[in-house]
C-alpha cells in the first residue's frame, strides 16, 4: 500500500443530479427541509432524502457543513463561513450520526469538496500492510476527575444550570495506544467509505496498518456497517450500473452483500441486494437494512434477507445504530427514542443556541452538543454532560480548530477529528472529556482526505499466523483434545486474556478472546 503525500486542495467536478443541484442551491441559501419541499413541490420525506444524499456526497455531517465547504470553495473567509453555518436553520440530523454505525452511503466526486484523497489507493490495492515502529502508548485513562477551572470566577463563563464552561485544551500528540485496534477511513473525492483501515500494535512493538477493504470480493463499496463488539461487518458492493450514494440507484443496478464475522479478515458473499438497499446495523436478530422506495423515497426497515419489518416507534422517525442499540430520531429532531419508544434523549432549552444535538456515539447519550452565534465574531461549539436532566460539565472547542466527534474510545474518551480554520489540516484526535484535553493521533500514515473513525477494540492483541490460506484452531481448553471453538484465519486479531500462557502436552497455549467475544486457547507457536 503506498501512502501518498498530501496533494494540494483542489475542487472537483459536480456529479449531482439536476434535482439534487436544486436542493443544494436552496440548502446553501438557508432553506429548511419543509421550505425545500414547498419550493420544489416534493414531499417532506423526499426533501429529507435528497439532503441526506447531498451530505453523503460531500462527506460532511450537517447541512451547515455543506454550506461551509461550498463557501470555502468559492473563496469566502473562514469567519463568514462559520457564521453562515450557524445561521442555517434545522439540519441536526446527520450530526446525530457522528460516531454512529448508521448507513454509511458512499458517494462519488462532490461539487464543493476540498479533495485531499489520492484516487490511486482504493479497496483493490495489492499491498495492504505498512509497519512503523510504535512509540509509547497514549496515556488515556478517561477516568480522571476533571480539574476545577483555574481562572478566577469572574473570568469563567457559565453555561446552562450555572456550570462553568472550560475550553478544551490541545495537548501533546499521542500514538495509537498499544492495547488498541483503531478502525478508520480517509475520506475524499471517492466518498468516506472506499477504504477501511485497521491500525494496531503487534507483539514486536510495531504499528501495523492494513486496508481491510483490499480483502473484499469484487465490486465497488457504496455502504457499510461494522460491529466491533462481535467482529461482524457488512459491505454493500455494486457490480452493475449505479447502486446508490450521490443519487437514486439505477433500476438495472446490481449489488451484492459481503459479510465478515472475524473483523474484516475473511469475507463471504451473502446474496444479491435489492435496488436502493443499505445496511443499518447489527442487532441480536441479525443485520437490519433499509430500502428507499417510491417518489418520496420512504425508508423501509427490515432484517436481512427476509426477516420481519421494523417500524419507527414515532411518526416520520429515522433509524440510527451506535454499535450498541437501535435508535430512532423524530421528525423535528428534538428527541431520540429507543426501539420500544422510550425517550432516550430530549433536546434541552439552551439560551443562545441555534442548534442542539446529542452525541449519539458516546455511551448513554449523556453528552449534548450545541452551536452558538455571538453578536460579533464567528460561532462556536459546546459540549455538555447531562445527568438526570442537569448539566454537570461543559466544554467549548479549542481555539486551534473545529471538533467533530466520531466514536467512543472509552466512556470518557472519544475519537474524532480536528479541522483547522484554513481546512489544511483535518486531523484524527482523541478527545479526553475527563481531562478536557484533545490529542492529535500520530502514526496513521499521510492523510489522503479527512479522518473518519468507525470504532476501536481494546487488547492487547496477538495475530493468528498459521500461514496464508490456513487457519488456527482455537480450542475450549489448553489441550489438543479441547473442542474447537473456531478456526481463525491468518491475520485475525485475538485479544490476550489475563490467564496468560499455559504449558500442556508439549504445547504453549495462550488464553485469547475472539473478535466475537468468545474465549479460547491458541497455540503460541502460531501467534505473532
Amino acid at each position: 500500500m503506498s501512502l501518498k503525500s498530501d496533494s494540494p486542495p483542489a475542487a472537483v467536478a459536480p456529479r449531482f443530479t439536476p434535482r439534487q443541484a436544486q436542493v443544494l442551491d436552496l440548502l446553501v441559501r438557508g432553506y429548511s427541509n419543509a421550505q425545500i419541499a414547498d419550493e420544489l413541490g416534493v414531499s417532506l420525506d423526499g426533501a429529507k432524502w435528497h439532503v441526506r444524499e447531498i451530505l453523503s456526497t460531500l462527506g460532511v455531517a450537517t447541512r451547515e457543513d455543506a454550506a461551509e465547504y461550498w463557501r470555502r470553495h468559492n473563496g469566502l473567509p473562514s469567519r463568514f463561513a462559520r457564521l453562515a453555518r450557524a445561521l442555517v436553520p434545522g439540519g441536526a440530523a446527520l450530526r446525530l450520526a457522528l460516531g454512529v454505525g448508521a448507513v454509511a452511503v458512499v458517494a462519488g466526486a462532490a461539487w464543493a469538496l476540498v479533495a485531499l484523497l489520492n484516487q490511486d489507493d482504493g479497496p483493490g490495492e495489492a499491498s495492504v500492510t505498512v509497519t512503523t515502529t510504535a512509540t509509547a502508548p497514549a496515556q488515556l485513562t478517561g477516568t480522571a476527575t476533571p480539574a476545577a477551572p483555574t481562572a478566577t470566577p469572574s473570568a469563567v463563563r457559565t453555561g446552562p444550570d450555572g456550570v462553568p464552561i472550560q475550553p478544551l485544551a490541545l495537548g501533546p500528540d499521542v500514538p495509537v495506544p498499544a492495547d488498541t485496534a483503531l478502525y478508520y477511513s480517509w475520506a475524499g473525492i471517492e466518498g468516506p467509505y472506499q477504504n477501511l483501515f485497521r491500525a494496531f500494535t503487534n507483539s514486536a512493538g510495531e504499528l501495523v496498518i492494513e486496508n481491510l477493504y483490499a480483502r473484499l470480493p469484487a465490486g465497488q463499496p457504496y455502504a457499510s456497517v461494522q460491529d466491533y463488539r462481535t467482529g461482524r461487518m457488512a459491505v454493500a458492493l455494486c457490480r452493475v450500473a449505479y447502486c446508490g450514494g450521490y443519487a437514486e440507484a439505477e433500476e438495472d443496478s446490481q449489488g451484492v452483500l459481503a459479510l465478515s464475522d472475524d473483523g474484516g479478515i475473511t469475507w463471504r458473499e451473502a446474496g444479491r441486494l435489492p435496488v436502493a438497499w443499505y445496511p443499518v446495523g447489527f442487532l441480536p436478530e441479525g443485520l437490519l437494512g433499509v430500502q428507499y422506495t417510491g417518489e418520496s423515497q420512504q425508508p423501509n426497515y427490515a432484517f436481512w434477507p427476509n426477516g420481519p419489518a421494523v417500524a419507527s416507534p414515532v411518526p416520520g422517525g429515522y433509524a440510527l445504530h451506535n454499535h450498541t442499540e437501535l435508535l430512532f430520531v423524530n421528525e423535528d429532531e428534538s428527541r431520540v427514542y429507543d426501539r420500544d419508544g422510550n425517550v432516550a434523549w430530549e433536546k434541552p432549552a439552551i439560551p443562545g443556541a441555534v442548534q442542539v444535538w446529542p452525541l449519539v456515539g458516546m455511551p448513554g447519550l449523556r453528552w449534548t452538543g450545541w452551536f452558538e452565534v455571538p453578536a460579533t465574531g464567528p460561532g462556536a461549539q459546546f459540549w455538555g454532560e447531562r445527568i438526570n436532566g442537569t448539566f454537570t460539565r461543559i466544554y467549548s472547542e479549542p481555539p486551534e480548530g473545529t471538533l467533530y466527534f466520531w466514536s467512543a474510545y472509552t466512556d470518557e474518551v472519544a475519537v474524532g477529528r480536528l479541522d483547522t480554520p484554513d481546512m489544511q489540516h483535518l486531523d484524527p484526535v482523541f478527545i479526553d472529556l475527563a481531562k478536557g484535553v484533545v490529542h492529535r493521533i500520530t502514526g496513521l500514515g499521510t492523510p489522503r482526505g479527512y479522518f473518519v473513525s468507525h470504532g476501536a477494540q481494546r487488547g492487547p492483541f496477538l495475530v493468528a499466523a498459521p500461514g496464508a490460506g490456513e487457519c488456527l484452531n482455537v480450542r475450549s481448553e489448553p489441550a489438543l483434545t479441547g473442542t474447537v471453538v473456531t478456526c481463525a484465519a491468518d491475520g485475525v486479531l485475538l485479544a490476550i486474556r489475563g490467564e496468560g500462557e499455559v504449558e500442556a502436552g508439549g504445547t504453549t497455549w495462550q488464553a485469547v478472546t475472539l473478535p466475537d467475544g468468545r474465549e479460547g486457547w491458541a497455540s503460541s507457536e502460531f501467534l505473532r
